[in-house]
């Protein structure tokens, strides 16, 4: 009786196993299939991110062993290197086939870095006091470079001559700032530190060069170039002489970062990788969802490839950097609509997707407009903050119609 009542057991299991399989196979498969690409878009968006740091941190330590000057790594190599998942992803997705993907990628993340990011660090903060006049450099060309790519989408179409002029125009703001480095940014002044023993961190590192202000306010190392002298030429003389050996010395002792360029291979190897299964995860998510690529680049993949940023303000807001927190957004929507949507229309035709081009162009020139006038009294409070989030909140329910 036992061995029957086991086999009438497994028997109803099975039956039951094979009614299931049977009639609930194509809803299983499809949300099996559903949570695969969600756990392979989560998994590389990761991988995406972490080898952009590397890449950061490898290229700084060859920077600096090549002697370049703190700002210039930065301006050059990590600037560029927190924008890379934007970047890379928006190359990636006009090689796919899938280019709609960038203008939902670019405005997605401007929009995120004003109202979210802003918003988050304001509230963390609890009110962000901004000492430099950022309306000196980052601020106009902020408001510019916003204004410039809106005037370019409007049209439906974006042009390689017009991607080669806002190539021009981000060349315009690196000239720019490397040129003005050696003096007095919006009232700051200029931090002195030796490029040989001073490692900068990479995120700090970013918003300090889009905010164009040293990353360490509480240590006032900066000191004008233009400062009087209080002792005589000869003990200058004797200084600098010595100061110019002692880097020297130190040059010689070191040895070429093989780890570094090592690190630097294998970052530039997983950043393409982590581009491509985004984009695909991407890309069949929409399918599966029956939701337009735009749609998901333009909400879920622009906040995932904004965490660097998210991250380098709440950094900065707990160092009490605040300029370089703000530095950080400007900066990197500077690079965004100058560059993120430049370089990928040499890989292909962009396609501006109508269905997000009238809200998303019209939310970044709203945040854009908004945030020019929170920082004119130089601070940003909490309250401001709470706003911000509300826009953001808002943004993403009409993107999804669900408000």
């Amino acid at each position: 009786m036992a061995s029957v009542g086991l086999n009438l057991a497994l028997v109803a299991i099975l039956v039951y196993f094979g009614v299931i399989l049977k009639v609930g196979d194509p809803l299983n498969f499809k949300m099996l299939e559903l949570l695969t690409w969600l756990g392979i878009f989560a998994v590389s968006l990761f991988v995406l991110i972490k080898a952009s740091d590397w890449f950061i941190d490898s290229s700084e330590t060859l920077g600096f062993f090549l002697r370049l000057s703190p700002f210039i790594v930065g301006v050059a190599i990590v600037s560029v290197g927190t924008s890379l998942p934007e970047l890379m992803s928006s190359i990636t997705a006009v090689q796919e086939g899938s280019s709609e993907i960038v203008f939902g990628n670019v405005i997605g993340s401007n929009v995120a870095n004003i109202f979210l990011i802003t918003g988050v660090a304001a509230i963390v903060a609890g009110k962000m006091d901004l000492k430099y006049d950022l309306t000196s450099v980052d601020l106009p060309l902020f408001v510019g470079s916003s204004f410039l790519l809106a005037l370019m989408l409007f049209t439906g179409k974006y042009s390689i001559g017009e991607a080669i002029l806002c190539l021009l125009a981000y060349g315009v703001y690196l000239v720019y700032t490397t040129t003005t480095s050696e003096g007095d940014i919006g009232g700051g002044t200029l931090a002195v530190t030796n490029p040989l023993e001073t490692q900068v961190e990479a995120s700090v590192g970013a918003a300090a060069v889009d905010a164009g202000v040293s990353d360490r306010p509480s240590e006032p190392q900066g000191v004008p170039l233009s400062t009087p002298s209080t002792q005589s030429d000869g003990d200058d003389t004797s200084a600098d002489t010595s100061a110019s050996n002692s880097a020297d010395n130190s040059s010689e002792k070191q040895t070429f970062p093989f780890k570094a360029l090592l690190l630097l291979i294998i970052s530039v190897v997983f950043i393409y990788f982590g581009a491509k299964y985004t984009v695909e995860s991407v890309v069949a998510l929409s399918e599966l969802l029956n939701i337009g690529k735009e749609i998901i680049a333009v909400s879920v993949l622009a906040l995932g490839t904004s965490l660097p940023e998210l991250s380098v303000s709440l950094v900065c807001v707990k160092r009490g950097s605040y300029d370089v927190a703000v530095g950080n957004v400007l900066g990197s929507n500077i690079f965004n609509a100058l560059v993120v949507m430049a370089v990928p229309r040499f890989f292909g035709a962009l396609i501006i997707p109508k269905t997000t081009l009238i809200e998303g162009l019209l939310e970044m020139l709203c945040g854009t407009i908004l945030m020019f006038f929170v920082v004119q009294d130089k601070q940003i409070t909490r309250w401001e903050g709470y706003l911000f989030v509300i826009f953001y909140a808002w943004f993403i329910a009409q993107i999804f119609d669900l408000v």
